[in-house]
Order: structure tokens, then sequence, then C-alpha cells
């Protein structure tokens, strides 16, 4: 009898450790490097900035890689500074007289070798159209906090689940890992049935509820021309809540699957 308690923690330690590895599943779909660029270069708001959908889409990748990869802001300000250059050589989108918009940063004495600081001290008097202000950056170093603290969490729960798997499957066979991929399938789909139906409903209210959890709240809130919101609009984040949601759903349904097979198999003697 001693072992049945013990099977029914390793279940559900291995049933919330699956979940956790389900949902991580999406996460790393959407925040993978390609795909917040190509999204931007379809769904980027061009009519409301002064860059073009592929000067956005640049943006995006930087702030990608400066969010959830390197966190290097040399780059990222490169980025923006390089941006700024293509626009100002370019008559069409700058003021004849000024060799730049107004509002559009100061780009003399900077080139792709200076540095964060030279950047951000010419970019701080810039109109947040066209850089991305101080406010930008700290929500984006905020990001990356949280970032960097889930990718061990999401390893430990994959550490955890293996290891709770291996436990059942020693003492109880094959069969005994059903009823916790079927649970963790169960969970995750129905938190992510209502998270769904709630974007669809409100994604704003959703939007910031979530980001309530992790932020403090008017932090990432800014004007809807600004270059942030432009380079990664509404759409964008609707897009990547919807992968998210495709594939953590796909892995749960291949979870469930496996489980019902399993509960089928005949049990060991």
């Amino acid at each position: 009898m001693r072992g049945a308690p013990l099977r029914i923690a390793a279940q559900a330690a291995l049933a919330l450790t699956l979940a956790a590895a389900l949902v991580g599943t999406g996460y790393l779909a959407c925040t993978a490097p390609a795909v917040t660029p190509a999204l931007s270069s379809t769904l980027a708001w061009d009519d409301l900035s002064p860059f073009s959908k592929a000067q956005l889409s640049r943006v995006a990748s930087a702030t990608r890689d400066f969010s959830f990869g390197s966190h290097d802001e040399t780059t990222l300000y490169r980025t923006i500074y390089q941006v700024n250059r293509e626009l100002q050589s370019d008559p069409a989108g700058t003021s004849p007289a000024s060799g730049a918009a107004k509002g559009a940063p100061d780009l003399d004495g900077l080139s792709d070798e200076s540095d964060a600081a030279a950047f951000a001290s010419a970019f701080s008097e810039a109109r947040d159209a066209y850089v991305f202000d101080r406010a930008a950056i700290e929500h984006l170093d905020d990001v990356n906090r949280v970032a960097t603290a889930a990718l061990p969490v999401l390893a430990a729960c994959v550490v955890a689940a293996i290891g709770a798997a291996a436990a059942l499957v020693r003492t109880g066979g094959r069969r005994a890992l059903a009823v916790p991929l079927i649970a963790s399938s169960a969970l995750v789909i129905g938190s992510f049935s209502v998270l769904g139906l709630w974007a669809a409903i409100d994604f704003t209210g959703m939007f910031d509820a979530f980001h309530s959890l992790f932020f403090t709240r008017g932090t990432w809130e800014f004007s809807a021309n600004s270059l942030l919101i432009c380079a990664l609009p509404t759409e964008l984040w609707m897009s990547l809540g919807a992968i998210w949601l495709t594939v953590t759903s796909l892995a749960s349904v291949l979870a469930c699957r496996t489980g019902i097979r399993l509960l089928k198999e005949a049990p060991q003697r």
C-alpha cells in the first residue's frame, strides 16, 4: 500500500511538470528568431511610421534578440541608427531643408562603430516615432529578465517530468503514464481554450492582464505611432498568441492521444 501514495505523487508531479512543458513548446515556437521579423514584415504599421515595413521588420528582429536573445543594447541601437540613416538619406522621407524630419535623431558623429552610450545620447532628444526612448528600453530590459528566468524553470520542469516518468515506468510500466498524460493535456487545453476565448472577445484586456502578472502597470504602454508599437503592433502579438495556442494545443493533443493509447494497453502482471 505504501507504494500507492508514491505512485500518485509521481503521477501528479508528471502531470503538472508536463503541463508546464507543453506550454513551453508554444512559448519557444513564438519566440524563435525568425518568427517576429517575418510577422513584422507583413503586419508592421508603416502607415503610422516614417519607416517602411522592411525597416520596421529589422527593428522588430533586433528587439526580439534584445529581449529574448543576446540582450545586446549596442546591436539594438545600431539597427535603429541604420534605419534612421537610411531614412535621412532618402529625400522622399526627410525634410529638404534640414536633411532630417522634425523630431528625428541627430546622427552627426555617429557610425556603425559607435557604442550604446553614444547612440543613447544622440537619441535622447528624438521623438519615439524614430527611436526607442528610455521607457521602451527599460520595458525591454524587464522582458529580458522574465524571459531569462523562464528558461531555467522550463528546463527544470522538463527534467522533473522525465524523472517522474522514469519512476512511474520502473514501478508500474508504461501504462502508469496514461493518466498523467491525459490529465496534463486536459489541463492545458482547458486553460488555453479559456485564454483563447478571452483573447477573441477582448484581446487588449487579456494582453494587459498578462503583462500585469510580470510588469509594473503602465510600463508597457506606448503611443500608437512609436517605433516600438509600429514595429511590434497589436496584430503581431495576436499572431504570436495564435502560434503559441496552436503549437501548445497540438503538443497537448499528441500527449492525450499517447495517454489514451497507453491506457488501452493490458496492465502488467
